[in-house]
């Protein structure tokens, strides 16, 4: 029923399989290069984070990565265990046409994940 909230004019441009797979790659691109900015920044935000605190409490430098690897861990674990792992097989098993869950709450929590893991070292 996506069809209903979309204008008439918008409809009629994409009809056309060739159109709308244009439109889509075009969104895929859009949110892909949004998620890989806040992948990077969020990895520099962190990282400086650490450091900066690592430099006035020296003794702190274990416990931060301690403590974003055990939140890592328990996010995969807790939210999105489907999450785990490079995310290669997955892609593999989509491009075969074999049905997986690739859903908005398994990316997100990739992506904080991911930027958990590489921010805190």
């Amino acid at each position: 029923m996506w069809h209903l909230s979309v204008p008439r004019q918008f409809r009629q441009l994409l009809i056309g399989s060739k159109r709308l797979a244009i439109f889509e790659a075009c969104v895929i691109g859009l949110v892909s290069g949004l998620a890989a900015v806040l992948l990077k920044q969020g990895i520099s935000w962190l990282g400086g984070w650490q450091l900066s605190t690592s430099t006035q409490f020296p003794w702190m430098l274990p416990l931060i990565g301690l403590g974003g690897g055990c939140l890592t861990g328990l996010l995969i674990e807790r939210l999105a265990p489907e999450a785990a792992g490079s995310g290669i097989p997955q892609v593999k098993a989509a491009l075969a046409n074999f049905p997986i869950p690739l859903n908005l709450r398994v990316a997100i929590v990739k992506l904080v994940s991911v930027t958990l893991a590489l921010g805190q070292g």
